[in-house]
């Protein structure tokens, strides 16, 4: 018998939330969303920071890194007050970031 699938994270992009997989929903700014996207652009793998650092819209040769650990900082704990539960999102480094969850994007 195979496990049942976990139901996936939700991105929706017009409602500009990101849903639980329990149904809890918490509202994105536009930096977290361009932050989702990118992330949910290749599931399971790690987003090297250039990439995220373009999805944002700023040049990674002049954009202070800092900035997008604190946007990240700042997300974990927006998503910690809202959902009680931790973003299965976790710092890869050397390299960027990685959700550890199924992403389905959607457009409601």
């Amino acid at each position: 018998l195979t496990p049942p699938v976990p139901p996936p994270w939700i991105l929706d992009t017009m409602g500009w939330r990101l849903v639980s997989p329990e149904g809890a929903a918490f509202s994105l700014t536009h930096l977290e969303m361009y932050l989702f996207k990118a992330l949910a652009e290749i599931p399971g793998q790690a987003a090297p920071k250039e990439r995220i650092i373009r999805a944002l819209g700023h040049d990674p040769m002049t954009y202070d890194p800092r900035s997008l650990e604190i946007l990240v900082r700042r997300l974990r704990r927006k998503a910690s007050q809202a959902l009680g539960r931790e973003l299965p999102l976790e710092t890869v480094h050397g390299v960027g970031y990685v959700f550890l969850a199924k992403v389905s994007v959607v457009s409601s």
